[in-house]
This record gives C-alpha cells, structure tokens and sequence, in this order.
C-alpha cells in the first residue's frame, strides 16, 4: 500500500477513527493496525517481523536481568544475523545457487524479493540501539511487550524510518496524547508539504531525466550530464524528505512525534554540518553508537582527541558501516569511504588551529562552503546510483561526451522551488512556517498546492519511495 494513495489515505482515516473511539485499547490497535498495513504489503512480512521482535525482546529481558554484556553481544549478533540472512541474500546467494547446479540469474530476484520485507533494515537499527540503551542504564523503564512490538512495528515509520530512539517513543507512548487545533494544524501542513515534495517536485524531475543518462552517459553533452546529476540530487532529497514529512504528519494526527530527518541541506557550509542536516536519525545513530564508541576506545589509548587517528577512524568507521547498512557493493562502500574522506578534510584543520564555526564567518567563505558542499553531494551522489565502471564512464563522458548540447530548461524551475521551501524554513528555523502567513498567502500557496499535486498524479502513476528499498 503506497502511502500516497488514496486506499492509504481511507486506512489511515479508519484507524483514527477507531483510535479515538477506544482509548483504552490505543496501543493495542495501533499495534493490529501497523501488523495489518504490513501485511498489506506481503502476508510474511508481518510473520519475519514477529520473529525478529519476539527474539530480541527475549534478549531484552536478559539484559533486565543484569547479565548485560553477553546479552548484548548476543542481540547485536542476532540483529546482524538477520540482516545477512535476508537483506544480504543478494550477495552470497548466487554463488549458493550456482553451487546447486541451477540458474542465479532468474532464482536469486525471486528468493530475495520473497526474503526481504519492506524496511527491515530500519528494524534493525532500531533494535540495536534499543539493546545499546538497556544496556548503558539509559531507559528510565524497560517497555512492556505491547509497547515493544508497536516500538518495532508503528506504520507510519514501517517502510523507511526515521530511525527512533526507544527511550523518546517510550515516553510519548505513556502520556496522554492530545490532538488540538495547532497539532493538527502542523500535521497536515507536513502532509501536504511532504506529498509536494514527493508527487511534484522528486517524481516530475525522475520523470524529466533521460532514462539512459546513468546507463549510456556518452550519449549527452558533458554540461548535459551535469544538470541533470545536480537534478537526481534534488531527486533523492526530495523523494526521501517529502516521504519523511508525510510520515510524521501522519502519526502527528495520533499523538506521536517522528524525528526530523532533514534541516535545509543545501545550505550547509561543511560537510560536518552536511552530516547533521541529511538524513539526521541515520546520522545521528552512527554519531551515538559507532563514531562516538569508537573515538571513546581511541581516548583510552591517548589522552589527546585530536590525534590524526583519532580524527581519522571514527568518521571513516561511521561512514563504512552506513554504506554497508545501505548496501554491500564496491560502489558503496567507495561512497562510505569518500564520506567518511569529506569528513576527515573538515575536521583536519584542527590539528593546527581552531575552527570558526560557520555562521561566524565571512558571507563569501558561507557561500564558497556551500558550494564545496554541492559538488560533494555531485560526486558522492554518482558514486550512490552508480557501479565503479559506469562512474568511471561518466566522468569520461562529461568531458567527452558527443550529444547534443544543453538546451532545456525544465530543471531548473523544479529545483528553484525546492530551494525556496528550504530557504523559509532555514530562515525561520521552523519547518512549517507556512503556518505563519498570511490567510491569502495561505490560501494561495494551499491552492497551489493541491493543484499541481492532482496535475502530477493525474499525468503519472505514484512510485514508491527510493528509501523503501535500504
């Protein structure tokens, strides 16, 4: 079920109805409810889910008991275990297939299409940091079963996170929630902005691209290529911020509050402040349970932080574990690596001088920074769709490349608009500041709104989310 459908769009009505009729039984409804739209994706999601949760609460309770640091070595493993299992199968089941005398090719899509639910890999990271904080003495109050499963399993983050800590989700669980006139407000706001930017802005720019611009880059002129690698940067932001928006507005109109997942990412000056703006629940699991550790265990070793491997490894550990995360291939691993790279240069400076933060200097070195910040995202980008070899072919071709010479403008005024939503926000600080204007400026940008958002999805089918498949 594709949350920018109107089937979606009646369930998520039929379970609010029904989860302010029976407050008493929230929890346990939202918990049916997030099993059924599971289900809804395929009837053995919802069973590998169970599994998955009834092991690691099991773990859970050993933890409770005292016996921590086997028992949390043992859920980190069966955690990693599953995501080898099923999300991996891709990688080593050819080979296990061929070993069987039969055909890879046909048979390995079809097991791993079967394997693999929808968002499992944000199931994991989830249940990792869950047993992390047990462990650490950090959860005021171990969750119940009934709290646990709906922890794993609540819908409106099911596909592709945010990624939530258990103590925050815990906590908004116990309270009373109430949905006034100002929640529901800013729960719509995010939805409606979050189908913009899905619907309007990321599927009409995928479906303007040339459909062999990664695939035969030789085929278009070099400033070509160019615009449109900067247009698929826009896509993929906008494709995963809009699905994030919708999401947490969604489970706004329960009560619940999702983590932000993005904060104006093209405005940031470093990679640093990149790193906390782009996917931020991502970002900061790998600040709190790998980069962080792995620097503490380097501190041990010297009582000087900024050594040059200590400026080196953590970023380089965090980034190689999210390439991993996303997924085992050469491509991404060399993305991982570079990220981690781009890290290292912003920290580097360190070593000899102290940093000024970026809004304390000059307007033209913010401005070269962001800059330095694009073509980051360009390269790195590349690296993300693309295999080495067709990199490798890319580049080739951007200066090269024998196609016609640019002359289409249809880009720019979708990524022009992309910039302004986020230049409202970051000027403001709040990601709804729509709110605040005027009621003809209101009225005006909601019919707008609305309009272009029935013209995308008149003209196009609604595509999945890019996310959904990591």
């Amino acid at each position: 079920m594709v949350i920018t459908s109107w089937p979606f769009a009646a369930f998520v009505l039929a379970v609010l109805i029904l989860h302010f009729a029976l407050p008493r039984s929230q929890p346990a409804l939202l918990l049916v409810a997030s099993y059924l739209f599971y289900a809804l994706w395929s009837w053995h999601f919802p069973l590998l889910l169970l599994v998955l949760t009834a092991g690691n609460y099991a773990i859970l309770l050993r933890l409770r008991a005292g016996r921590a640091r086997s028992w949390l070595w043992t859920g980190i493993g069966w955690n990693v275990l599953a995501l080898a299992l099923l999300k991996y199968a891709g990688f080593y089941l050819p080979e296990v297939v061929r070993f069987m005398g039969a055909d890879p090719a046909g048979t390995t899509a079809k097991v791993v299409a079967v394997l693999l639910p929808v968002g499992f890999s944000y199931r994991v990271l989830e249940n990792i940091s869950l047993l992390l904080d047990v462990s650490r003495g950090q959860l005021a109050k171990p969750p119940g079963w009934l709290e646990y499963a709906l922890y794993v399993a609540y819908f409106p983050k099911l596909l592709s996170g945010p990624i939530e800590r258990g103590r925050d989700f815990f906590a908004q669980l116990a309270r009373n929630r109430v949905v006034d006139n100002e929640a529901l407000a800013r729960a719509v706001t995010l939805i409606a902005l979050g189908a913009f930017r899905k619907l309007v802005l990321a599927d009409t720019l995928r479906a303007l691209m040339p459909p062999e611009l990664f695939a035969a880059p030789l085929k278009y002129s070099g400033a070509s290529l160019l615009v449109w690698l900067l247009a698929d940067v826009f896509v993929v932001y906008n494709d995963f911020a809009g699905y994030t928006d919708m999401v947490r507005g969604v489970s706004a109109l329960f009560g619940i509050d999702l983590s932000r997942n993005f904060f104006c990412p093209f405005f940031a000056r470093n990679f640093t402040e990149l790193w906390t703006r782009w996917h931020m629940s991502l970002s900061q699991w790998l600040r709190d349970y790998v980069y962080m550790p792995v620097s503490r265990a380097l501190l041990r070793r010297s009582e000087r932080a900024n050594t040059a491997t200590n400026l080196l490894v953590p970023p380089l550990a965090a980034m190689v574990v999210s390439a991993l995360w996303h997924q085992i291939a050469w491509h991404m691993l060399a993305w991982g690596i570079l990220w981690g790279l781009f890290l290292v240069l912003g920290r580097l400076p360190t070593l000899w001088r102290p940093i000024v933060p970026p809004d304390r200097q000059p307007r033209w070195r913010q401005v070269l920074g962001m800059a330095r910040v694009w073509l980051m995202l360009g390269v790195s980008t590349l690296l993300f769709e693309m295999s080495l070899p067709a990199v490798r072919d890319f580049v080739v071709a951007v200066f090269l490349g024998n196609g016609p010479p640019w002359n289409s403008l249809l880009p720019y005024p979708l990524i022009l608009v992309s910039l302004a939503i986020d230049g409202f926000q970051y000027r403001s600080g709040d990601e709804v500041v729509f709110r605040r204007w005027p009621l003809w400026a209101r009225s005006a940008a909601l019919a707008a709104v609305l309009l272009s958002v029935f013209l995308a999805t008149r003209f196009k089918a609604a595509e999945t989310f890019i996310y959904q498949f990591f």
